[in-house]
């Protein structure tokens, strides 16, 4: 409206107002709030500026919530510290969950002991090292250098069998280098030094005074003859004939072989060193035994004589032919037929040798005829013990005639076994004898001469040093008694035949007086 006037008392319109046409809103923006993670904002709007009228209304934004993002953790080292895992907001960066220190975790040590540095390998002095990081307080000795310490080994001249050398170092402190000077400044090649053996003997009295070889010429020193013993096994014993300057005589019998060495006892009453092999087994009669007597001479080397080839069927057969016309020898050629006739059933009995029979050539119309045993003296006597029981007994042929008792005992650590042949005596203990595999126990017996096969054998218990269970009396012949007829094992009677007829001409010969 324009300006107009009007009575104050009347009323009366003095100007009339003319309408002014309304101007329109002059628009202002009111801009937009952008929402943050912990604040709501506003949408854009607008209002008159002149009069303040709200033309478009602003609307609020919801708050967006922090964008979470977690910050590791960081372990600590023996060094340096750590942190706990946190988070924060990547948007507004505000800390939402605060990561805390680790204290660092100091060195976890472990101790190693100095090692000394040698000539050719570095040492150390003691030091730490850390299980977790690579600390470590080593400290490396470097090597020391090898320093030579020579040996001097003086020269030798050859002998007919050993080699020589010339004069040499060897360093001896740990690099085993030759030198040929004892300042080692000259090394040489090992074996360098060495002047081959001559091959040349130097003699004195038919022996070389360097290996022992004897020429021949010293006949003093021989073996000078074998015999057979059969006493409680087949021995065949040497004779040797040793000088007085020579010491220390000693045989070593190869049968089979194998190499058996055998110390000398003394002289004989014939001031002769006898030596004795008792390797022979009864089917092994055929085999040779190379006897090798040595002695010491007195320029301290060993001599050696040999008697080549010589076995128990040669030694009988020699026997046999020499006193084969000698009146009264009957009993002699008898017994030693029966020796080579138990050797061939034995041969037979282990298939050992089956095409060389030691009675090839041997006339055996002087061998005995068999005549059956009649009788055992296999018995039992007395009241039995629960803890002790005998079961068995049996035969066994080896290099000595042996018999063998078996039994069992629940008592074996105060067990003992007697066993007695016409006053001899022996004793075992449970270690002494043979564990069998169904627990059974063996005691092995070999004092029996071929003289005693027809002797009573007596076995008996004790249990804590007292006589206790039954008397087991036996022999050789209770043994052919018991196998004289088997005929289900190929030459086993035969075999106990054999061994019959070789005991009784023994004992025929013994009564004689052989």
């Amino acid at each position: 409206l324009t300006e107009g006037s009007h009575c104050s008392v009347c009323n009366e319109v003095l100007t009339a107002q003319e309408v002014v046409p309304a101007t329109g809103h002059t628009v202002v923006t009111d801009a937009a709030v952008a929402a943050t993670c912990t604040e709501t904002g506003l949408t854009e709007g607008s209002h008159c500026s002149v009069c303040n009228a709200v033309l478009t209304a602003q609307e609020v934004v919801p708050a967006t919530g922090h964008t979470v993002v977690t910050d590791a953790a960081v372990a600590a080292t023996c060094t340096e510290t750590g942190l706990t895992e946190g988070s924060h907001c990547s948007v507004c960066n505000e800390v939402l969950t605060a990561q805390e220190v680790i204290p660092a975790l100091g060195h976890d040590l472990v101790h190693h002991e100095a090692q000394a540095a040698t000539e050719s390998s570095i040492g150390w002095n003691a030091y730490d090292t850390c299980s977790r990081c690579d600390y470590t307080t080593y400290e490396e000795i470097p090597a020391l250098g090898h320093t030579h310490e020579f040996e001097f080994v003086p020269a030798k001249e050859p002998t007919c069998v050993e080699d020589g050398n010339t004069a040499y170092y060897i360093c001896t402190s740990g690099c085993d280098k030759f030198f040929s000077d004892e300042n080692g400044e000259n090394e040489i090649e090992e074996d360098s030094w060495v002047l081959p053996a001559t091959g040349e003997h130097v003699y004195v009295d038919g022996f070389c005074i360097y290996c022992g070889l004897g020429n021949g010429t010293n006949t003093a020193f021989k073996i000078a003859s074998a015999r057979l013993s059969i006493s409680e096994n087949i021995v065949v014993i040497y004779s040797a004939a040793v000088p007085e300057n020579m010491t220390d005589p000693y045989m070593i019998f190869t049968f089979n072989g194998k190499d058996y060495r055998v110390a000398n006892s003394g002289k004989d009453q014939n001031g002769r060193y006898p030596f004795s092999f008792e390797g022979v087994t009864p089917e092994k009669m055929g085999d040779n035994i190379c006897a090798k007597l040595y002695a010491t001479t007195e320029y301290g080397q060993t001599a050696c004589v040999s008697k080549e080839t010589y076995s128990v069927r040669e030694y009988c057969l020699n026997s046999i032919n020499k006193y084969k016309d000698t009146a009264g020898a009957e009993k002699l050629i008898t017994l030693l037929t029966d020796i080579l006739v138990y050797g061939e059933k034995a041969q037979l009995y282990t298939k050992y040798r089956t095409d060389a029979l030691v009675t090839k050539g041997v006339d055996l119309s002087h061998a005995s005829v068999f005549e059956t045993v009649t009788e055992t003296k296999l018995d039992r006597t007395g009241d039995a013990d629960e803890e002790i029981q005998w079961i068995s007994a049996s035969l066994q042929c080896g290099s000595k005639m042996a018999m063998v008792f078996t039994f069992t005992t629940t008592v074996p650590e105060v067990t003992t076994v007697e066993v007695t042949i016409n006053g001899r005596t022996s004793t075992y203990n449970i270690p002494q004898s043979r564990v069998n595999a169904n627990g059974t126990y063996s005691t092995v017996f070999t004092g029996i001469a071929a003289t005693e096969f027809d002797d009573t054998v007596t076995a008996i218990f004790k249990k804590d040093g007292v006589q206790v269970g039954q008397t087991l009396t036996y022999s050789v012949n209770s043994y052919v008694y018991s196998m004289q007829d088997v005929d289900s094992v190929p030459y086993l009677a035969d075999l106990v035949k054999a061994i019959y007829n070789y005991g009784v001409s023994a004992r025929n010969y013994a009564k004689q007086g052989g």
